[in-house]
């Protein structure tokens, strides 16, 4: 006996430090794929697997680091009458998978003529995973926007001050989940680290972000 409870006892700390990474992150992608069925039950959203290359094409944050990199719960439809693809994306670092939730969406028009960039929450970093910000780092002037919000516009260099709309940003932050996005060409992505709470959070985040030249902020 004296021997057994000892072992026992390493056995369960063996276990749990095994098994305890691995609860969280299953827990966030059953909630992921139930965020992807609500779009598809209450927003006429429509599983499309085959279609995840929309979402690829790019090293930048949030694809920028990791390997086994993986599109599930790909679903299709329209937020705010702009066709969009939602899904979720993981990829393994040291052994744990990460896992974002990320919708691209197709602007109308001819296409943007610069590009944007705007991160909501810090891009993981590590000593082999490292981000290389773009450049044209833009601010407002407004200490809670500036505190909220890394801004970038890498076309327009050094000049960047004073093109963003203040009162267009705070729609972004009256988000309680701010989404970081990117726009090049027609391609707005949204993503955020865990995914959403729920389909109408997704909702919300994109509908304030689907709009780089007015409902974001974009003084042209």
């Amino acid at each position: 006996m004296e021997v057994v409870l000892p072992v026992f006892a390493w056995l369960c700390l063996a276990t749990l430090i095994v098994v305890s990474p691995r609860v969280g992150p299953r827990r966030t992608s059953r909630h992921a794929t139930a965020v992807a069925e609500g779009l598809c039950d209450a927003h006429g959203f429509v599983s499309a697997p085959d279609v995840d290359h929309v979402l690829r094409g790019t090293t930048a944050p949030p694809f920028h680091y990791g390997s086994d990199h993986r599109f599930e719960d790909v679903v299709t439809g329209e937020i705010g009458g702009l066709p969009a693809t939602s899904a979720t994306y993981t990829c393994r670092y040291n052994g744990s998978p990460h896992l974002y939730g990320v919708v691209a969406v197709t602007l109308p028009g001819p296409g943007v003529s610069e590009r944007l960039e705007i991160r909501s929450e810090p891009v993981f970093q590590s000593a082999w995973a490292l981000d290389t910000p773009p450049e044209g780092r833009a601010r407002t002037g407004a200490p809670d926007i500036d505190a909220a919000f890394e801004l970038y516009l890498p076309d327009r260099g050094g000049k960047t001050d004073g093109v963003f709309s203040v009162d267009g940003l705070n729609a972004l932050l009256r988000l309680p989940e701010r989404p970081n996005l990117r726009v090049e060409d027609r391609l707005l992505l949204v993503w955020h680290r865990d995914g959403w709470t729920s389909p109408d959070a997704l909702i919300q985040a994109v509908a304030a972000a689907a709009g780089p030249a007015d409902r974001v902020g974009l003084v042209s």
